[in-house]
């Protein structure tokens, strides 16, 4: 099973976690056995990204998609609300290396 919040804004301004509902939000970051915030513009890190996802620790991955503009907001958030011993990966330009 896997999750996906999409916060990427096609126009004008690009969501951050205050923007989704709070409770359901919540629910989907402390469900998930890894946390992956895809901040790549484009596809040019899918393998990346599917190598993350298909991982046997990763069985319920939970994927933001947003910008890197508000990545460190959303990474903030899933670092609050995750379960402990549960690895968040940033794939994007701002992400100094994969399973920070």
């Amino acid at each position: 099973m896997s999750l996906c919040v999409r916060g990427e804004g096609t126009r004008g301004r690009v969501p951050n976690p205050n923007d989704f509902d709070q409770m359901t939000l919540k629910w989907m970051v402390r469900l998930a056995g890894g946390i992956i915030i895809w901040s790549a513009p484009g596809m040019q890190r899918r393998a990346e990204l599917a190598a993350l996802v298909s991982g046997s620790s990763n069985r319920r991955a939970l994927t933001i998609e947003t910008t890197p503009e508000v990545a460190p907001q959303w990474r903030a958030f899933a670092e609050q609300w995750k379960r402990p011993g549960v690895v968040t990966s940033e794939l994007g330009p701002l992400a100094d290396n994969v399973g920070a």
